[in-house]
């Protein structure tokens, strides 16, 4: 089992910590492809070209995320299915009543989904290093909008971490693939490192399990950031893996343990509630 070390007892503040990841990671992106772009402009259509696969990855993931079942699930609160139930988690906010929440989350689901389809297609045609780096931000910031569970999103910018585009692109700079490539892939760490601080577990289990998921992830793109002495980006990806890590401990540290019991034979809730929590009111009609 591997322990994740919490080297300070305050962590940077939740928002900082990731949008120093984002803004390294861009202007690095930024310094490392103009300097390229200095001795020849046609270079951009490599850009582009990497733009299209990554795009196409971006969608295709979200496509998976954003089914039927979940759309219709994420609109329930703990009342609805128990405060267990795998869609139940929105993170931090607070839930408003069913109508209200349904008709925002159908409207929302098809607006931000049309929002990430409108940025992909800016991004393939951005022309500068700038404006690529900005656009490649706003479309993760748009799939961010179109998940409303940050469970799904950790586990989608997991997959856009490792993201590859699988063979080499005829006629691109080598060079300027991979500076694409790892700008894509320390966005999606970013927002990895975003989506772990706006999870609230249901339990330590829950906290190290979402912990450890986010937690690997960032500290291999940290070693791959040492490996190639990006300095700056190590030091915040090791920061965001910090403060992850912390803050998912202590939300975690105060939640019930879920714990098994058996019974000799089949009891009504009524009976094991009372039982197991000397709380009749805990019987399954109530959220048992």
């Amino acid at each position: 089992m591997k322990v994740f070390p919490v080297t300070t007892s305050t962590p940077l503040p939740d928002e900082e910590s990731w949008l120093k990841s984002i803004a390294t990671t861009t202007l690095q992106f930024v310094t490392t492809v103009n300097s390229i772009l200095r001795k020849s402009t046609a270079l951009i259509q490599t850009l582009q070209s990497t733009a299209v696969f990554w795009v196409s990855q971006v969608t295709g993931t979200l496509n998976q995320a954003n089914n039927l079942i979940n759309t219709m699930t994420d609109v329930f609160d703990s009342n609805h299915y128990g405060r267990f139930q795998s869609s139940g988690n929105s993170g931090l906010a607070s839930h408003q009543t069913y109508p209200v929440l349904m008709q925002k989350q159908k409207a929302a689901s098809a607006q931000n989904r049309g929002k990430v389809a409108t940025v992909g297609d800016e991004l393939t045609q951005s022309v500068d290093a700038e404006t690529y780096a900005g656009v490649a931000n706003a479309l993760l910031s748009a799939v961010v909008l179109s998940v409303s569970e940050p469970q799904d999103q950790i586990r989608i910018f997991i997959h856009l971490s490792v993201f590859e585009t699988g063979n080499d692109v005829p006629g691109v700079d080598d060079a300027v693939q991979d500076a694409a490539i790892l700008l894509f892939q320390r966005l999606a760490l970013a927002c990895l490192g975003r989506a772990a601080l706006s999870y609230q577990p249901v339990s330590p289990d829950d906290a190290w399990d979402m912990m450890t998921l986010a937690g690997e992830a960032l500290e291999v793109g940290a070693v791959n950031a040492a490996d190639m002495v990006h300095d700056d980006t190590y030091r915040d990806l090791i920061a965001l893996h910090n403060t992850v890590v912390s803050t998912l401990t202590e939300r975690g540290a105060n939640l019930a343990r879920f714990t098994e019991y058996q019974f000799d034979t089949s009891l009504p809730s009524l009976v094991l509630s009372e039982r197991i929590y000397q709380d009749p009111a805990r019987n399954y009609a109530t959220g048992f």
